[in-house]
């Protein structure tokens, strides 16, 4: 796997690995497929397309970034 694209994947297997929402919320958000977004969780898919991870990461950052507005309020 190129450098590059290396920390993008770990910080989405991160947030893919803290977060409560289900996978189905998260595929329909990230516009990926849900048979796609588990064998990502699983980690079983050598090399994903980072346009996808790119999509999940997005989709996970502005959740997280709204409940932590949320709870600052």
């Amino acid at each position: 796997m190129p450098m590059s694209t290396q920390p993008l994947l770990e910080s989405t297997y991160r947030l893919l690995d803290k977060t409560d929402l289900k996978a189905r919320e998260i595929a329909t958000g990230a516009g990926v497929d849900l048979n796609w977004l588990y064998k990502l969780q699983q980690r079983a898919i050598g090399e994903p397309g980072v346009m996808k991870v790119q999509a999940v990461y997005d989709f996970l950052r502005s959740k997280k970034r709204a409940r932590e507005r949320d709870h600052a309020s």
